[in-house]
């Protein structure tokens, strides 16, 4: 069942049928009746020990920060521009925080460009997200804020960070873009494991309903291999080099 959902095919499949009101129905009562959230977080966690950097793209308040330091990363990353989401990860994470020594908080996205975005911003909300171009403008959306988004490649050098282990990524449909910025980074031997949720509702109404099939095969060329732990969530593991003799 995993290998037929990350087919180009099926895909394709999944974001044709978001215009069926029948399919979107039965989809909500399937997903309704699966922890599927639980089978991505066992993964993940399982990828982490002691001699673990993680970055955590999009942490939010901490969920998973806190899990990373409680499963005893070597340190955690954690990127997040929502300015009282941020305020949040400082609060739970100041300097009291059995953790905050293994724990850097980077007040700032990650995409594949340096500068300034508009983002919707309601809070502390997991669905905060970065305002498309052609909303910018939109009467309709409140609270946006100018925040600061920035390539991975170049945040190592100007964040002063470490080469993660471990990626996870959840960043409300722009998951491609932040992949994009790892640039060369993604053929780093250090880094093994990449866990993203990807939002396909979101993505279709940026018109990207081929960004899935681009996340996979971005992946697949810089030595990962993907597999999708259900169908919203993949796992992307980095493929054994083969050494001669």
């Amino acid at each position: 069942m995993r290998n037929i959902i990350g087919q180009p095919w099926a895909l394709r499949l999944r974001n044709n049928l978001r215009h069926s009101t029948l399919a979107r129905s039965l989809y909500s009562r399937w997903m309704a009746r699966h922890s599927y959230e639980d089978r991505f977080r066992q993964r993940l966690l399982a990828s982490v020990d002691s001699t673990t950097t993680v970055w955590d793209i999009g942490a939010n308040v901490g969920l998973y920060t806190q899990q990373f330091l409680d499963h005893g990363a070597r340190h955690v990353i954690a990127f997040e521009p929502a300015p009282d989401a941020i305020r949040e990860l400082r609060r739970r994470f100041g300097d009291a925080h059995a953790g905050a020594s293994r724990l850097t908080i980077v007040p700032a996205g990650l995409s594949d460009h340096c500068g300034a975005v508009r983002f919707s911003a309601d809070g502390s909300s997991a669905l905060n997200r970065i305002v498309r171009a052609s909303q910018s403008t939109c009467d309709s959306l409140v609270n946006t804020v100018d925040i600061n988004v920035m390539r991975a490649d170049a945040a190592l050098n100007s964040c002063g960070i470490a080469v993660p282990n471990v990626v996870k990524i959840d960043v409300e449909g722009f998951e491609l873009e932040v992949l994009r910025g790892f640039g060369a980074l993604l053929d780093s031997a250090e880094l093994h494991s990449i866990f993203v949720e990807v939002h396909f509702a979101l993505l279709h109404e940026r018109g990207l309903g081929s960004a899935p099939t681009e996340i996979v095969a971005l992946l697949t060329r810089h030595g990962f291999r993907v597999e999708w732990l259900d169908l919203s969530h993949a796992c992307a593991l980095r493929r054994a080099t083969r050494h001669p003799g």
